[in-house]
């Protein structure tokens, strides 16, 4: 595979992860206005019970640590490959 094929494929792939990450951010902010904020609001106001606010904040943090993790291996693959000269798959 020629050098200038090699950079393209480096920039594709950087282009992916970030635009992957700028799309979970505004999926995360939606998600947490759109059903954190008011489930908090309703549990301090005394109408709904603390148990499902903690539970459906801790999915969202076990959720946002799975995207983040699978993120940190694609970005660390990537930096691999850049410093071993081997390109793979986008």
């Amino acid at each position: 595979m020629t050098i200038d094929k090699q950079k393209e494929l480096i920039e594709i792939r950087k282009l992916y992860l970030t635009q992957f990450e700028k799309f979970e951010t505004r999926v995360f902010l939606s998600w947490s206005v759109i059903v954190l904020l008011p489930l908090f609001v309703l549990w301090t106001q005394g109408k709904l019970n603390g148990w499902l606010v903690l539970i459906v904040a801790l999915f969202t943090c076990g959720l946002d640590l799975i995207i983040e993790l699978w993120r940190k291996k694609n970005y660390n693959k990537l930096i691999k490959d850049i410093n071993t000269n081997q390109i793979g798959e986008i």
